[in-house]
């Protein structure tokens, strides 16, 4: 409460060579009250630290002089924080800042309950995509910072990407983009959330001759991709980065990814034809800082055959990448995880699967090319899944990782309040 030059410091005391860089740390589920004019910078990172591989999670920010910049800016990207909420404490300036139970951000800060929730759900909630009063564009570049929401881009079939973030700071909210030849949102810029979007049908080529449109693909930095509903794509409902460039610090999550046979003819393609290739790819080479990617909450179904490709995954998770995956569900797949490792220019991914689930597909797992450090926890399989784990080209290598392994609720049950039953005794106190 009220901290009066920083939030919380990450430092490096001792510099010598035996010790390695201050790593890996965890802040998470805070409250943070604080003042603009006496907090100077939320986190003060001194040198010599591995900031990068720091989580931050979950907290919630509030300026009390000035709610509108409760936003920190912080070293990484915070995954669901909560901002500019009052966190009605009962009596701050007399020293008690016990908050309701039951206000909205009591699931932050000291809590004297600490019995798990149901789970989150699954999937996409509340309105996705545009009004009936959205205006209408065929294209979209945007080049300043700013929220733009309600637009239909509707690319009549045309060729070329249908929005282009360049921008840094930019909100894509409450859009409908649909029918593209080409890539559907492409982004560069930093600090960019893309939520409650549709987008669907990005087509090229034709079934036979497959060429990639994907729905959202780029050299992002600190990304958020939130409650958008992407399919009917013939590359990847999501993709970084085609040219293995720079890319970091993406989190997708509430989303769900699909393909499925087409209703009707469209572009080159015809009607009961399985567009796409994965819901997502990870591509980087070596040289590069290893990208990071947090999927969270997530409803990833029909990567199936037939289809444009063999091995239709939907996570195909290779190259310089480190990648979470957690509390997802994953239906009607031909591969739910095709996790690869390797070396030379791209390298291997290093994977954690934690709380997830699979139904009704053909294998669970595929590791391939010896990869490194695979941690698989709490992964439920429901009795329609063929194969738990499959290794091909190399399989698996060293750090291989597999616990409580268990049967998950019905599919229905699970996408709409989570993956946790909330009828079990969880050994807490009633």
């Amino acid at each position: 409460y009220r901290p009066r030059r920083w939030g919380f410091r990450v430092l490096q005391e001792n510099g010598d060579l035996d010790f390695v860089a201050c790593r890996n740390g965890r802040f998470t589920d805070n409250l943070i009250a604080f003042r603009s004019d006496e907090m100077t910078v939320p986190v003060n990172v001194g040198s010599g630290t591995a900031i990068e591989t720091f989580t931050i999670a979950r907290n919630a920010w509030y300026c009390i002089d000035e709610p509108a910049r409760s936003r920190p800016q912080l070293p990484v990207q915070e995954i669901d924080g909560l901002y500019g909420v009052d966190p009605g404490f009962r009596d701050a300036e007399q020293g008690d800042l016990r908050t309701k139970p039951d206000g909205p951000a009591a699931r932050a800060g000291v809590r004297t309950n600490s019995r798990p929730t149901s789970g989150s759900a699954i999937g996409t909630r509340g309105e996705i995509g545009c009004g009936s009063d959205a205006k209408r564009v065929r294209r979209l570049k945007i080049t300043e910072p700013g929220v733009y929401e309600n637009l239909l881009v509707d690319g009549e079939w045309g060729d070329g990407a249908l929005v282009k973030i360049e921008a840094d700071g930019v909100t894509l909210r409450r859009c409908e983009i649909r029918n593209g030849t080409h890539n559907g949102v492409t982004v560069v810029g930093k600090n960019v959330t893309i939520e409650s979007c549709r987008i669907h049908h990005l087509l090229a080529g034709t079934y036979t001759e497959q060429r990639d449109a994907h729905g959202i693909t780029g050299r992002p930095t600190q990304l958020v991709i939130r409650n958008c509903d992407i399919g009917l794509t013939s590359g990847d409902a999501i993709q970084f980065d085609p040219g293995r460039g720079l890319w970091g610090d993406v989190l997708v999550e509430n989303c769900t990814l699909w393909t499925a046979p087409l209703p009707r003819d469209a572009a080159g393609f015809k009607a009961g034809q399985r567009p796409g290739e994965n819901a997502i790819d990870t591509k980087q080479q070596a040289s590069n800082p290893r990208s990071r990617l947090t999927i969270r909450n997530c409803l990833m179904n029909g990567w199936n055959q037939p289809s444009q490709i063999s091995n239709m995954s939907a996570l195909n998770l290779k190259n310089h990448v480190e990648v979470k995956v957690e509390n997802c569900v994953f239906r009607d797949n031909e591969i739910c995880f095709r996790v690869r490792g390797g070396s030379g220019d791209y390298g291997g991914a290093v994977v954690t699967i934690e709380d997830c689930a699979v139904y009704d597909s053909t294998v669970a797992v595929r590791a391939e090319d010896a990869v490194r450090d695979l941690k698989v926890r709490r992964l439920g399989l429901a009795p329609d899944v063929a194969n738990r784990l499959v290794e091909a080209g190399g399989g698996l290598g060293p750090g291989y990782e597999h616990s409580d392994e268990f049967t998950p609720r019905p599919f229905e049950a699970a996408v709409e309040t989570g993956l946790l039953n909330p009828c079990l005794d969880l050994g807490t106190d009633s």
